[in-house]
């Protein structure tokens, strides 16, 4: 969802009510500010709960952690898309600012969201969890230019549409682990187990170890070579 939302709103730029070429330069540039901010955030805020910290965080006495990350940019995302529907059209740039941070918004999940997704794999499927769910990211790109395309019929419904599945996605987020300071999991037992003792609000409060495997293929590949010369 956050890769169709992402490239919806960077080809939305000609539905805009405001220069094409402007627009389009804004558009981009707002991600530079979006990467510089969010990746401090990573560390100290966490990946899951950035995205929703915007609105929830200073309602809530938490301890964040990685999922606010990427919840909170989603949901500021759903607000700058959805509030463009109330903008007065007397002030063309009020509509385009909107819509800027949208893109501000996912911009930001895009640099959190492989981090996380690579963090609640376990590690014996890491690499095809992430490479499903890349084909699966890149197969959800052909629905963007169709919701763009709606904008022939009404210029704010792809803003509209776009913004409502960058706030659901932002709520979905809350219902997955916290990552930040948390040991990997390792086997499938570790990633259906992972989280469990977790609360809808709760942050890590895990400190990451070391991994164990390291020291074990260390000492095994000692003991192969050992055998070797002997």
């Amino acid at each position: 969802m956050n890769a169709i939302i992402y490239n919806g709103l960077t080809l939305n730029v000609s539905n805009l009510p405001v220069d094409d070429y402007w627009s389009f330069i804004i558009n981009g540039a707002v991600e530079l500010p979006a990467y510089f901010i969010v990746w401090p955030l990573l560390q100290t805020i966490g990946r899951r709960y950035l995205i929703l910290m915007s609105s929830s965080l200073g309602h809530c006495n938490i301890s964040p952690g990685c999922r606010w990350t990427l919840a909170s940019t989603m949901i500021v995302c759903g607000i700058g898309c959805v509030s463009a529907m109330f903008m007065p059209t007397d002030y063309p740039w009020l509509v385009a600012s909107a819509s800027f941070i949208g893109k501000f918004g996912v911009g930001s999940g895009f640099a959190v969201i492989y981090i996380f997704a690579g963090e609640l794999y376990p590690t014996v499927v890491r690499a095809i969890g992430m490479g499903m769910s890349s084909m699966v990211a890149g197969s959800g790109l052909l629905l963007a230019p169709h919701i763009v395309k709606l904008g022939d019929y009404m210029k704010i419904l792809p803003l509209l549409i776009m913004g409502l599945m960058a706030l659901s996605a932002g709520i979905c987020t809350f219902f997955l682990p916290e990552t930040l300071g948390a040991p990997l999991p390792m086997t499938l037992e570790d990633a259906e187990n992972f989280g469990k003792r977790q609360g809808l609000f709760t942050g890590a409060s895990e400190k990451r170890k070391k991994r164990e495997s390291a020291p074990l293929i260390a000492s095994q590949f000692r003991n192969k070579t050992n055998s070797l010369i002997l």
